[in-house]
């Protein structure tokens, strides 16, 4: 039987990389809070938080997530709308404020609730449709692709594709499925039947939100 005691060289081995192996625990554990801290309490707009909560959840409607980097994208179209807004009447750019944000975070729980039943109706938005609004909407603006391209950009800061996906076709699927609530034609009473049917299906159990909003100064 071999009753040798381990070498001192081997034993001093073991514990630093023990130490190493706690180390790299213990940093991992701090990155993690600290990115925690950043999407949930902060909703931080550095480029790391953007770059590495992007996946991170804030918020579950029945089967759809919602992810940081979603509503990071919808805060800055939001921001770029209002800096052009108050540029075009020779105002001052609104500092970025809680409510500012609750309505980004409004919008994709909005157009979630618009997906997931317009999934259950088997409603959908075929590309040619999008393509054909767009087109429509340089039409009823009396602009040029590269006049309405370049609003865009100003606007919100997205491409065509971009403005296609994040704007007209959510704005088609939701006139659709408006059209399941009510039998009215007034986009007034459309916008209202949606917005009541959105409130009533975010009480749900099955809805999580996990960012929260407080009235407070506005945010650096």
């Amino acid at each position: 039987m071999n009753t040798e005691l381990p070498s001192i060289g081997h034993t001093e081995r073991r514990t630093r990389q023990a130490l190493v192996a706690l180390a790299c625990v213990a940093l991992i554990a701090s990155v993690c809070a600290w990115l925690v801290y950043s999407v949930y309490r902060v909703r931080s707009d550095a480029r790391a938080v953007r770059t590495l909560g992007a996946g991170l959840p804030v918020a579950r409607v029945g089967a759809r997530i919602i992810t940081y980097g979603e509503f990071v994208r919808s805060r800055d179209a939001l921001k770029a709308y209002l800096a052009a807004n108050a540029g075009t009447q020779g105002l001052t750019t609104p500092p970025l404020t809680s409510e500012i944000e609750e309505s980004a975070y409004r919008r994709l729980l909005r157009e979630a609730v618009i997906a997931e039943s317009a999934h259950a109706h088997g409603i959908d938005v075929a590309t040619n449709d999008v393509a054909q609004a767009y087109d429509g909407l340089i039409a009823i603006t009396s602009s040029t692709p590269d006049a309405l391209a370049s609003y865009i950009k100003q606007t919100f800061s997205w491409s065509v594709d971009e403005f296609r996906t994040r704007m007209l076709r959510p704005q088609l699927l939701e006139e659709r499925v408006a059209a399941t609530l009510t039998s009215s034609t007034s986009t007034r009473e459309q916008n209202l039947a949606v917005t009541a049917f959105t409130d009533q299906r975010l009480t749900k159990p099955d809805v999580k939100l996990y960012l929260k909003f407080r009235t407070e100064e506005p945010r650096k």
